[in-house]
């Protein structure tokens, strides 16, 4: 039997695990951390659940539905409420709904006149020819105008990847995006082209007790004792027999092959054959800090109906938060019988200074903010705080040559595989469609 290595129990390693598990290899993860999971943690305290980073999957694979059932989850989904549709927009100080739909996007007074007309005017506009990368923030006023750029995806971005429009490349962090105007000449038709196709709207997901539920149905399944705990990998060797082997503090692993589910600046402290890896680029890759905040209120001492799915902030907006989930809306038995629970997004790579700040001045802030947007008058009934020093992977101008990097580490060490956010997408899907690719391969 085939004996596989993995480093890193986050969704990417315990993900090829399973599936190399299934299809009959000897697995062994190694993590470095005291838990499972990476940044998918959930925690329960008294009637409030807390997310530790991400609190809902973008269900939009066949496969990875077909992965969650066959993990025993398929009957664990739990689905938002309908509220789950509106989305609000900060706007000169004031919450608007975002419009869904073509006459909704005309009636809003989210966007001027002159905006819409710009936006109705996109087939128009002919195709790029230069081969030049573009910048999102180039990409969207080029093509639907700088008020939809400023008022619609700015906030967007600071959603998704807590990253600056005008730092990542279209190409690369939004290749859908990008591909629209490549393929049909225009984002409008292109976006008509496929609703034509019948393709069904991805589904949003959680689970009863948090997201959490996941990575641990799959530690199950992996069988925690082939998973090791605070085993931080500090070598890896090759040798010219083929075999390679891992090395921990206190032991060492021999398998027929390296899976490195880290993140991107962690390969930077792993030493192949006794030396570094020589690649200066990964030191690129900046993953910003964010702050994740549960507030708990009073139903009462809140004005606004929380009737959606939360609001994002505008940069222009010059707010501290980034954005707000409204997380007992979307979801029941998230907070106590009359109260309600807020998940607050702070920093990023727009302002990863208020992400480094001290829980004291976050929280007075935050508070600030959600009197501001809200109506909030009362203080929090539950806190939760969670600070990440490195976040998400921001797929920033030049973010090819990083990939060209990945790819040849892996020429370079055959029996080597990278699987992570910093591969072909920051989102739990994108992670989890690579590692089954990846997997595929092997």
């Amino acid at each position: 039997m085939k004996k596989i290595a993995i480093v890193g129990a986050g969704i990417a390693g315990l993900t090829a695990a399973c599936l190399l598990k299934r299809r009959g290899y000897d697995i062994r993860v190694f993590e470095q951390g005291t838990n499972v999971g990476g940044v998918m943690r959930s925690v329960r305290e008294g009637e409030y659940l807390a997310e530790f980073g991400p609190n809902t999957i973008l269900e939009s694979s066949p496969e990875v539905s077909e992965f969650f059932n066959s993990l025993g989850l398929e009957n664990r989904k739990v689905y938002p409420e309908n509220c789950a549709k509106i989305r609000y927009i900060v706007c000169r100080g004031k919450l608007v709904a975002l419009p869904m739909s073509p006459p909704a996007f005309l009636k809003s007074n989210l966007f001027p006149p002159r905006a819409k007309f710009r936006l109705l005017c996109e087939p128009l506009i002919p195709s790029r020819k230069s081969r030049k990368e573009e910048t999102i923030s180039q990409f969207v006023k080029r093509r639907l105008g700088k008020e939809i750029l400023d008022y619609a995806i700015n906030p967007f971005v600071a959603g998704t990847y807590a990253g600056r429009p005008d730092k990542l490349s279209i190409e690369h962090a939004f290749p859908k995006l990008h591909n629209l105007e490549k393929e049909y000449g225009s984002v409008i038709r292109g976006q008509i082209q496929m609703k034509k196709s019948g393709r069904k709207p991805p589904k949003i997901i959680s689970f009863p007790n948090g997201l959490e539920e996941f990575p641990q149905a799959m530690y199950k399944e992996i069988n925690p004792q082939n998973v090791y705990l605070n085993a931080k990998v500090e070598n890896i060797n090759f040798d010219k027999s083929g075999k390679v082997e891992i090395e921990t503090v206190d032991q060492k692993y021999q398998a027929s092959k390296i899976i490195y589910a880290g993140t991107a600046y962690g390969l930077r402290n792993i030493k192949i054959n006794k030396e570094p890896l020589d690649f200066p680029i990964l030191d690129k890759v900046y993953y910003p800090p964010v702050t994740v905040l549960c507030l708990g209120f009073k139903r009462s001492d809140i004005k606004h109906s929380l009737n959606g799915f939360g609001f994002l902030v505008p940069e222009k907006e010059q707010a501290f938060v980034l954005g707000t989930l409204f997380s007992s809306s979307l979801f029941n038995n998230r907070a106590p019988k009359d109260h309600v629970l807020l998940t607050v997004f702070i920093g990023g790579a727009r302002q990863p200074q208020h992400a480094l700040q001290t829980k004291r001045e976050v929280v007075s802030s935050t508070i600030y903010d959600l009197n501001r947007y809200l109506g909030v008058t009362g203080q929090p009934t539950y806190t939760h705080f969670t600070k990440w020093e490195k976040s998400i992977p921001q797929y920033e101008i030049g973010y090819g040559d990083c990939k060209k990097a990945f790819a040849h580490i892996e020429q370079k060490y055959h029996d080597l595989r990278l699987i992570g956010n910093y591969r072909e997408g920051v989102s739990i899907i994108d992670t989890i469609r690579y590692a089954q690719k990846v997997v595929a391969s092997i």
